[in-house]
């Protein structure tokens, strides 16, 4: 049977999604015994498989203990050592280790004022302890549960907080930002809510983790955990949407609906603005220091300490965000639905005279900052260094290019003229260089997609056509849909959005199904001809030569549904007697330079069917 397309799944999950908020709007108690056994179900599946796989070994080897019998049987056949292995293959899939979030550790004796304030929320709310609480580079703040065993409880709990939202934020606004972690995990409101939201996040990172193991065991529980997480997800939804409502009510009950509002709009607006304001010129600081001279989370904190926003700048921030609508792609309603079930309007964020990060953390403070500062620097310190040289490279060959005459560029010196100067002088309007260059070159999606992104940032519609253009190339298709996306959600124009959001999954599906082509090779694949130039067989041949250990040497070409432009290659060999075979074929692998997508087998692996088709078909190469 063909899988689903990622437009059918979405549409699926769309689907799921409805008939969950209906049953939970006609029948709330009768959804959520539903969604209690739906829940266990998973648990169920990987406690049964570990238990049927003791009870096998344990059943087996009882019964030889019993019966001489049955213990010449186990041991003439090596029953005993197939049960065992086969029992540790099942139990090494099934114990899924799911990691922590880590982050700068804050111990309570250092803290103490942080953690009254968490100790407050969880006494008045009810909520399960805390385990560890971290601090983060992230806007962000979240409380993750890890089981202590497998995927089994009991659970840790861990606090993320992001660093740049305590020091945007007065105390009154984060506390309402953990009021609300908080909530989630609250007994007074709801324990099977709090469960639900638990076993949400757990199902997700088990799919990741069961995603990453291999073999017999981990494909079984893979398939079964492909279909269940998307379908749990989808049918707790509708819980899901109310437990951020919740969430939101219990933050505006212990600050205060204001505080919790403008909690809200903070998270909303706070962390783009500081991206584009604060951030962004800091990079840009590496087009002329040669050396990441600062001190970014020290900085930061002034940052925020200045007014950032006046009353226009909010509201032309403020407004596409209240335009936007509840939909299914996310389980937090939008903001203008949060705020109205506060009851609070959008109002900007007041000026920080104390953040929560100088109130909670007091002295500390400052080698917190010193520490984020340190890491900042040595993670970006060779990136700053490259930006530097290849901007100071590039500022050279651009005035260079400027004292060319206009009759004498070619099109790749307009192209150059276009993109340097757009990252190298902000002031100048790059726009038509790129349409010069496009008068030269028509026929250039690269030029087509530079084009309809400066015009939909303009808010002009044009930029829509020259982006379909840009979208038949392979390597553009995702930006352009994704540019077309954001676009039309502002102009709430849904149909064109849906159109080109299949347009992009259909190109996911596509790549997709060419990384499963050109990952191996199999016996109803077609072989024909490499169609290689003479100097490039031949340097193949030096460069098996130079690897040695081998016998002969085929190279033919795989056929491929998807993207056939690009070519996927086969090259097979036969090895000498007593050559290193795992040994010969990763240098094969690592040290072969190919004309495009390689893959490398061994005959003797190779099917039989395909021996043939090698042999007929392909380029000798030894």
């Amino acid at each position: 049977m063909l899988s689903k397309s990622t437009t059918q799944r979405r549409h699926r999950f769309e689907h799921l999604v409805d008939e969950a908020e209906r049953a939970f709007r006609e029948d709330p108690r009768r959804y959520k015994r539903r969604l209690l056994w739906l829940g266990l179900l998973g648990y169920a599946v990987i406690g049964g498989a570990l238990f049927l796989i003791l009870a096998l070994i344990g059943g087996t080897l009882l019964a030889a203990t019993l019966s001489t019998a049955m213990l010449v049987l186990l041991i003439n056949w090596q029953l005993v050592i197939v049960l065992l292995l086969l029992g540790w293959v099942l139990i090494k899939a099934l114990w899924i280790k799911i990691e922590a979030p880590d982050g700068y550790r804050l111990e309570r004796a250092k803290f103490p004022a942080l953690f009254a304030e968490l100790d407050a929320l969880q006494r008045t709310l009810g909520a399960a302890p805390v385990h560890r609480v971290i601090l983060t580079d992230d806007f962000n703040a979240a409380i993750v549960a890890v089981p202590r065993i497998g995927i089994f409880g009991p659970y840790r709990r861990t606090l993320s907080v992001g660093l740049p939202l305590l020091l945007s934020m007065a105390p009154e606004q984060a506390r309402a930002v953990l009021a609300h972690e908080f909530g989630h995990l609250s007994s007074n409101r709801s324990g099977f809510n709090a469960w639900v939201y638990r076993v949400r996040a757990s199902w997700g990172r088990i799919l990741e983790a069961v995603a990453q193991t291999r073999g017999i065991a981990a494909g079984a529980l893979h398939r079964f955990f492909d279909w269940y997480t998307p379908y749990y997800w989808a049918y707790s939804f509708a819980l899901a949407r109310a437990n951020e409502y919740e969430a939101d009510a219990a933050a505006g009950q212990l600050t205060s609906s204001e505080d919790a509002a403008a909690a809200l709009v903070a998270v909303h607006t706070y962390g783009d603005l500081a991206g584009e304001q604060f951030w962004s010129p800091l990079l840009a600081r590496a087009d002329h220091q040669p050396q990441p001279a600062v001190r970014p989370y020290t900085a930061l904190r002034q940052f925020f300490k200045q007014p950032v926003m006046e009353a226009d700048a909010f509201h032309a921030r403020i407004a596409p965000l209240l335009e936007r609508r509840t939909d299914r792609s996310d389980t937090h309603p939008c903001l203008r639905d949060r705020l109205a079930a506060l009851g609070q309007p959008a109002r900007p964020p007041g000026p920080v005279e104390q953040s929560a990060a100088e109130a909670w953390l007091g002295d500390g403070l400052l080698p917190i900052l010193a520490t984020f500062d340190h890491y900042w620097i040595n993670r970006n310190r060779l990136r700053w260094q490259g930006r530097y040289r290849k901007t100071q490279e590039t500022r050279a060959a651009l005035a260079q290019l400027k004292t060319k005459p206009e009759r004498d560029l070619t099109a790749m010196d307009r192209w150059n003229l276009a993109s340097w100067s757009e990252r190298l002088e902000p002031g100048l309007d790059p726009l038509p260089l790129y349409q010069a260059y496009k008068d030269m070159k028509p026929d250039d999606a690269d030029v087509d997609f530079m084009i309809g992104r400066h015009l939909l940032a303009r808010s002009q519609p044009e930029g829509l056509a020259y982006l379909e253009r840009a979208a038949s190339q392979r390597s553009l298709t995702l930006d352009a849909c994704n540019l077309a996306i954001a676009y039309l959600r502002r102009t709430g124009d849904e149909p064109a959005v849906e159109r080109w959001r299949m347009r992009g999954e259909q190109h996911q599906d596509r790549e997709e199904a060419a990384r499963r082509e050109r990952t191996g090779v199999s016996a109803d694949d077609i072989l024909i001809p490499p169609q290689l130039p003479g100097d490039v067989l031949r340097d193949l041949r030096v460069q098996l030569l130079e690897i040695g250990n081998i016998r002969d040497a085929w190279i033919v070409r795989k056929a491929v549904r998807e993207f056939p432009e690009d070519p996927v290659y086969l090259i097979v060999v036969r090895l000498l007697p007593f050559a290193s075979q795992h040994f010969t074929m990763q240098r094969l692998a690592t040290e072969i330079l190919c004309p495009g997508s390689t893959l490398f087998m061994l005959r003797r692996r190779l099917h039989r069917r395909l021996r043939g088709q090698v042999r007929d078909q392909g380029q000798r190469l030894l």
